[in-house]
């Protein structure tokens, strides 16, 4: 962590200095300099931390950071659109999409090659093939 240099908070305005790094469930755990005690500690609770993006590696063709996909567009084959992504999750069994459609409830996709198979980062649009029952709006409720 402490290779990619200090992070700052989402202003810019703060920066913070990390030592000690260690992975705990759910996150990374680490000294900040300059926070001596708990009470300290806690009085960046809910401080998000951000890294310089050109302190981040050069990726791969067909390697994505998560930011670069959250706001991208999500169109069918044929160009139509679905809606946008809103978030990526990992729950365990690879990358799933959270789709924004504009209704009550969200579309989730897995983000392999078969269901996402063009992503164009400058243009800022994914295309989705969705599996068989993803997008059927006539599924019953089994109650």
């Amino acid at each position: 962590m402490s290779e990619y240099g200090p992070l700052t908070d989402e202003t810019g305005a703060r920066t913070f200095k990390l030592s000690e790094p260690k992975p705990i469930k759910g996150g990374v755990a680490a000294r900040i300099e300059g926070i001596a005690d708990r009470s300290g500690a806690e009085d960046l609770k809910g401080t998000h931390l951000y890294v310089d993006r050109r302190s981040l590696p050069e990726l791969d063709s067909e390697e994505f950071y998560h930011a670069d996909l959250v706001g991208m567009r999500v169109t069918s084959e044929d160009g139509e659109n679905i809606g946008t992504v809103a978030a990526v999750h990992d729950f365990g069994a690879g990358d799933v999409l959270e789709i924004d459609r504009g209704q009550e409830v969200s579309l989730f996709a897995p983000f392999t090659r078969d269901s996402i198979p063009l992503v164009d980062v400058e243009k800022r649009n994914l295309v989705l093939i969705a599996p068989p029952g993803l997008m059927d709006e006539d599924v019953e409720d089994p109650d």
